[in-house]
C-alpha cells in the first residue's frame, strides 16, 4: 500500500533529526547499587556493571538478550546502616548515610523489628574505586538517610533525609572538611520514618540540573544554586514532581524526566523542560510511553515499608535509560531511548523518541548469602 502525500512528509521531517551514539561511550560501564535488609538484621550490599557496548550492541526492537552482571563490590553485615545513598565522585563510587534498625526484645536477642527505625541517621561514607579498592573518606557531620550524593564543581554534595525533615552538606576537598549547608524548607516526616500509612506520599524527591540541586515534596519544590549558596533555597511555583528522576541538558534547555510507578495510568516517563535560568518551566511537556510489555513494578517490602525497585539514568548521547527490577531477584528489564525536543515543527510530537533494543540484565549470585530477605535498587551511574 502507498503512503499518502501527508505520510511522506513527516516520514521525511523525522529523517531530519540527526540520531546517533557517540562510540567513545562504548568504552564506559553502567553501575548499579542494590541493597538486601534480611529478616534479623542483616544487610547486603552489592555494586554491579555491565559495559555499554554489550548493552546497546543487540539490534532488534522485540529482542530481550540476556546479560550477566559483574559483582564490581560486595559486603556486608549486622552493624551497617539501613537505606544507604550512592553516587560518584572524582569517578569513585560511594555508599553513605543510612540509618540503623531499632533492637526490641523478642523471642531472640537483640531482634529487630523491621520498618522501624531509628531517627538517628549514620554519617559514615564508603569510597570504592572502579577496581573494588577501599578508601576512607571523613564522616558527616551529621549525615542522613538516602541522601543525593553528587558531585559539583569538585565538591560532594550530600542532601538528605532525617527526622527533622532534611540534611544538606557539602566536603571541600581542599580542606578535608564538611560543613552544613541551609536546609531546604521541606519538613514533613519523610520515608523511611513516615511508615503508619503505608500508602501515604510523604517523601523527597531530587534532581540535579547543572550546578543547581532540586528538592520536592510532592506538594512543592524548591532548588539550590551550589555556585551562589547566599541565596539559599528558592521556591519552583507549581512544579512539585514525584518519583525516579534525571536531568538532561539537551543544548537548549535542561529536560527533567520523572518516573513514579501507578496503579491507575499506563505506565510512562513524564517529560518536563526547564530553562538555563530557572525563569521558565514548561510541565508535563511531554511523556514517554513504555512498551506494553513493560513489567509492572511491585516494590519489594521490609516490614511495612516498601522498597524501590526502579531509577532512571542518563547514559549520554541524549539517552535516558529506564531500570527496573523484575519478581526474580534480582533480574532488571532496561528501556533505554534517544530523544530530540522538537522545536516548532507541528506535523512532528512535541518529543522525538527512538527505543533503543531492549536487555534484561542478571545477576545470579546476589542472593545466595540471605536466603530471605528483600531487595531495594539504591541508584545506577555511568563511569
Amino acid at each position: 500500500m502507498s503512503k499518502g502525500k501527508g505520510e511522506e512528509a513527516i516520514i521525511q521531517r523525522r529523517e531530519k533529526f540527526s540520531w546517533s551514539i557517540d562510540p567513545n561511550a562504548y568504552s564506559r560501564s553502567l553501575f548499579l547499587c542494590l541493597a538486601e535488609y534480611e529478616d534479623y538484621g542483616m544487610v547486603s550490599y552489592s555494586i554491579l556493571s555491565v559495559k555499554l557496548r554489550d548493552l546497546f550492541s543487540y539490534a532488534g526492537y522485540f529482542q530481550k538478550p540476556q546479560l550477566q552482571l559483574q559483582q564490581v563490590r560486595k559486603f556486608s553485615g549486622n552493624n551497617l546502616p539501613f537505606f544507604l545513598g550512592c553516587g560518584v565522585w572524582r569517578s569513585n563510587i560511594l555508599l553513605g548515610g543510612g540509618t540503623e534498625p531499632r533492637y526490641d526484645h523478642g523471642p531472640y536477642a537483640n531482634q529487630p523489628v523491621m520498618g522501624y527505625f531509628h531517627h538517628h541517621p549514620a554519617r559514615q561514607i564508603y569510597c570504592f574505586d572502579k577496581h573494588t579498592n577501599e578508601f576512607p573518606l571523613k564522616e558527616m557531620l551529621r549525615g542522613n538517610v538516602q541522601p543525593l550524593l553528587v558531585e559539583l564543581d569538585d565538591k560532594l554534595y550530600a542532601l538528605g533525609k532525617s527526622v527533622t525533615g532534611a540534611s544538606f552538606e557539602v566536603f571541600d576537598p581542599n580542606d578535608n572538611e564538611w560543613s552544613s549547608l541551609p536546609y531546604p524548607r521541606v519538613d514533613c516526616l519523610s520515608y523511611p520514618f513516615a511508615i503508619r500509612d503505608r500508602w501515604a506520599i510523604y517523601d523527597q524527591y531530587f534532581a540535579v540540573a547543572g550546578r543547581r540541586i532540586l528538592v520536592s515534596d510532592g506538594i512543592a519544590s524548591y532548588w539550590f544554586d551550589t555556585a551562589d549558596p547566599k541565596q539559599g533555597w528558592r521556591g519552583l511555583d507549581e512544579f512539585p514532581f514525584m518519583g525516579s528522576t534525571v536531568v538532561v541538558d539537551d543544548g537548549e534547555q535542561f529536560v527533567l524526566f520523572v518516573f513514579k510507578p501507578s496503579d491507575f495510568d499506563v505506565p510512562h516517563i513524564s517529560v518536563h523542560l526547564i530553562s538555563y535560568d530557572f525563569e521558565y518551566i514548561k510541565r508535563d511537556y511531554s511523556h514517554v510511553s513504555l512498551p506494553l510489555d513493560f513489567p509492572k513494578c511491585c516494590p519489594g517490602y521490609l516490614g511495612d515499608l516498601p522498597l524501590s525497585n526502579h531509577t532512571l539514568v542518563h547514559v549520554g548521547d541524549k539517552i535516558v535509560c529506564l531500570l527496573v527490577s523484575s519478581e526474580q531477584k534480582w533480574t532488571f528489564m532496561c528501556v533505554a531511548f534517544q530523544f530530540i525536543v522538537n522545536g516548532g515543527d507541528e506535523a512532528l510530537p512535541p518529543l522525538i523518541i527512538k527505543f533503543l533494543p531492549r536487555s534484561v540484565l542478571v545477576d545470579e549470585c546476589i542472593d545466595m548469602d540471605m536466603a530471605s530477605s528483600a531487595g531495594q535498587m539504591l541508584g545506577a551511574f555511568l563511569l
